[in-house]
């Protein structure tokens, strides 16, 4: 399997035989399994990964109970360190934590699997999960290469670009900062340059797009 196309799972369940069990399923269809039977496992596979730049699809079946420890507080814990979550969760859980699973999709989790979980159920969620984590993986790229490009702009530009993406014309734009429209445009022309877009109508669409996915994963 080329590394570019490689899809990951982050097991973490303490049940050694259900552990086995899930990992032999998950390979066998090609998926790169590491298991984990700890939190503190757990989060050093995971950070070491999390530190490189994320090219491939991953996610991670937590169970809901971790010997004491609960892996709600995990999935806390995962939210509170990292920036972007590009690692779909998906929790296990017996017949008595429902109400548990439930409080976990309202906070975020992807999905919830109750034990015991059939092959059908678990490579269907689990492939569901490697597109919506393809997807963040996408979004956060997008958030990445508009900040890295934003930076190119200076303080007169990215006050004329936020005017412009406000729908203003060259000429109100001249009027509320105070510059001759010729200025407005040599403006105009240097961040459509910098930021490669072709158009006022690209440049506010993509700049919008940017905004609603700052808000979605809480990018300051």
């Amino acid at each position: 399997m080329k590394k570019s196309s490689e899809k990951h799972v982050y097991l973490v369940e303490d049940d050694l035989e259900l552990s086995m069990a899930l990992k032999m399923t998950l390979e066998t269809e090609g998926f790169i399994c590491h298991d984990c039977f700890t939190k503190e496992e757990f989060f050093q596979k995971f950070e070491q990964n999390n530190s490189e730049k994320q090219k491939n699809s991953s996610s991670i079946i937590l169970d809901i109970k971790l010997g004491n420890v609960s892996g709600l507080d995990i999935f806390d814990s995962i939210h509170t360190d990292f920036k972007y979550m590009t690692y779909p969760v998906i929790f296990l859980t017996g017949h008595g934590d429902i109400n548990l699973a439930t409080y976990s999709l309202k906070n975020g989790a992807f999905d919830f699997l109750t034990k015991p979980v059939s092959e059908k159920r678990l490579l269907e969620t689990i492939n569901l999960s490697m597109v919506e984590s393809q997807k963040r993986i996408d979004d956060k790229n997008f958030i990445e290469s508009w900040i890295d490009r934003k930076t190119k702009l200076t303080e007169k530009e990215t006050d004329t670009m936020y005017l412009i993406c406000s729908g203003n014309t060259n000429k109100e734009i001249s009027s509320k900062m105070g510059n001759s429209v010729r200025t407005v445009e040599l403006h105009r022309a240097r961040i459509f340059e910098k930021l490669k877009f072709s158009s006022a109508v690209e440049l506010a669409s993509n700049y919008e797009k940017y905004v609603n996915l700052k808000l979605k994963y809480n990018v300051k």
